[in-house]
């Protein structure tokens, strides 16, 4: 085994010890390359011993018996290579954007401590709710000063007309309700007369639109209005559920016909849960995707495209939705799920393979109303994502969630236990509203769909 010092750089670090494989000179890690201890007393990494055509130690050719795989451990190297995985942890490369490696060092590439580097990433949204702040004080001073308005004129009218000067209270009160109200789930935009809308984002001209806004509700030229519900179908009319896995996974051109009278089925009669598969006949499953969404509840979506994204994201009854991306297909351009309308937006979600921008795109849009999240993820040190993952609490802290509750199962993905604890750690303490738990060590009780 080769073991060889390299200066980090800087307060907090002396050196990290870096370890080899003396065979194929490849790093020893806790995965695929695990130290394997020879009866000769040489060190090897399982994946060198594995491929062995003959049971002699490559380093001093004396021969073994057992098989490579039976090989034991080297728990002495594998203490070492989880020292260097946390100490490397430590530091941030900015050339590489993400934790430090050892090669960064080597390379001369520019290192920060995680805590420097993470207030760096923050400032920007630092910035951002301070100016929110000041943003929300002129709205309150506005609704104040809208309340001493609406107040100070009933009380004049009831004066004038010798009434109850008490009487002109609870008018101006609701009006004052009213107002809190309007400003505090408004969403604007602008339409002409053409049909073209404009959308954007405020920022701090926000405040200038509130006082707009109570201005025209103090003078009465605005009015609540409820928009009316819509029915849903009759329960004894929608079909309670649907199996569709087996007749999804025909190629186009193949049960023609039951594919017509299933899709017809469904327009007609509508449905309440789902499962069904995207991968063979993706366009098969798009209609019926869009032909459910009006009564949809549940949903169980395996290997989507992104129009079949697009269109689960339009159906306003979707409550509960299994999510399964297990063929790659959207990593090469992941999909953004763009923001939701008012109301509706999931509350159960179980995921696993979806590309992590699209991931944080699809938590961002169902934040308001999502309270149960199971993921799929892997801890560090585990390979690409989803199958190990350094960074959740970052990647979860931003999407704005209200859950109540977090499962991260590890189904083919890593799990090192001190990097597990290190990982739900993290996540709790941007998520403190929630329960957070790994589905192995805290043995979770399997939720069925």
């Amino acid at each position: 085994m080769k073991i060889s010092l390299i200066p980090w750089y800087g307060p907090e670090f002396h050196m990290s010890a870096a370890m080899e494989c003396p065979v194929c000179m490849e790093e020893l890690d806790a995965a695929g390359r695990r130290p394997k201890s020879l009866p000769c007393g040489h060190t090897v990494c399982s994946h060198c011993l594995e491929g062995l055509r003959e049971r002699t130690c490559p380093h001093c050719r004396k021969d073994f018996a057992a098989p490579g795989s039976a090989m034991p451990d080297n728990f002495t190297v594998l203490g070492l290579v989880g020292k260097r995985n946390t100490v490397a942890k430590r530091l941030w490369c900015r050339d590489c954007g993400k934790a430090a490696a050892e090669a960064c060092a080597d390379l001369g590439h520019t290192l920060r401590s995680l805590r420097k580097a993470r207030s760096e990433r923050a400032a920007p949204r630092l910035q951002q709710l301070e100016r929110a702040a000041t943003a929300a004080s002129k709205a309150v001073q506005t609704l104040e000063d809208a309340k001493d308005a609406v107040e100070g004129r009933e009380l004049r009218a009831a004066a004038d007309e010798g009434g109850d000067l008490e009487a002109g209270q609870p008018l101006g009160l609701q009006h004052l309700q009213d107002a809190a109200s309007l400003l505090e789930g408004m969403e604007c935009g602008l339409r002409h007369q053409g049909g073209t809308e404009w959308r954007g984002d405020l920022g701090a001209g926000r405040s200038l639109l509130d006082a707009l806004v109570l201005h025209l509700h103090r003078d009465g030229r605005i009015r609540k209005h409820q928009p009316a519900v819509a029915a849903p179908p009759p329960a004894r009319d929608c079909i309670h559920g649907l199996d569709l896995l087996p007749l999804s996974r025909f190629p186009p051109g193949a049960r023609q016909a039951e594919k017509a009278a299933t899709l017809a089925s469904v327009r007609q009669q509508g449905v309440r849960w789902m499962s069904i598969d995207c991968l063979v006949d993706p366009a098969w499953v798009l209609n019926v995707l869009r032909s459910t969404a009006p009564t949809l509840e549940k949903l169980s979506l395996t290997n989507p495209r992104e129009e079949h994204l697009l269109a689960v994201h339009a159906m306003p009854r979707l409550r509960r939705m299994k999510l399964w991306c297990n063929d790659g297909a959207l990593d090469a351009q992941p999909p953004a799920v763009p923001a939701l309308s008012l109301g509706g937006g999931l509350k159960w979600l179980r995921v696993a393979g979806l590309p992590r921008a699209t991931l944080a795109s699809l938590l961002r849009a169902h934040s308001a109303s999502l309270d149960l999240l199971w993921l799929m993820v892997g801890t560090w040190g585990g390979g690409p994502w989803p199958k190990g993952c350094d960074d959740l609490d970052a990647l979860l802290g931003q999407c704005g969630l209200r859950v109540s509750r977090v499962v991260l199962g590890r189904w083919s993905a890593s799990h090192f236990d001190s990097a597990c604890l290190a990982q739900v750690s993290a996540v709790r303490r941007v998520l403190p509203a929630a329960t957070v738990q790994c589905y192995e060590c805290d043995q979770v009780a399997w939720e069925e769909f």
